[in-house]
């Protein structure tokens, strides 16, 4: 789940949790083992990270609301804040804005080596595919 550094990410964080977990026990009776388990938060990661800004005190707070729906067990056992932070760049927005990937619109999306948003997403991605293999 993609989430600000802020209070509204917050909040919407623990809206979306108690949503999931209202639909699971209105559907319950629908539900067959084939489908699957049912749908939880498995991960955060924080985006729209804007430079200089310190967000420990807002990863803190949604570590402590995911420690909290973990021991209810509203969001899955292995649920955990991503260690890649996805930053501000104008070139999110303007991907967005075309509906687009911001590797189709980034100049500097063929370069690896470079530090930027790009490559955030891709070290997010890796971070994704551990999780779950």
């Amino acid at each position: 789940m993609p989430a600000n550094p802020d209070a509204l990410s917050l909040i919407g964080f623990t809206l979306l949790v108690e949503k999931l977990h209202r639909f699971h026990t209105l559907s319950a009776s629908f539900r067959r083992s084939s489908m699957g388990p049912p749908a939880q938060v498995q991960s955060v990661v924080f985006n729209a990270i804007k430079t200089g800004v310190d967000i420990e005190v807002p990863k803190m707070r949604m570590q402590l609301r995911l420690n909290q729906f973990r021991a209810v067990k509203r969001v899955a056992q292995t649920a955990k804040i991503f260690q890649t932070q996805i930053r501000d760049a104008m070139v999110v927005r303007r991907a967005v804005t075309l509906g687009l990937p911001v590797v189709l619109i980034s100049q500097d999306a063929a370069d690896p080596s470079q530090d930027n948003v790009v490559n955030d997403y891709r070290r997010m991605t890796q971070e994704l595919l551990q999780q779950v293999t």
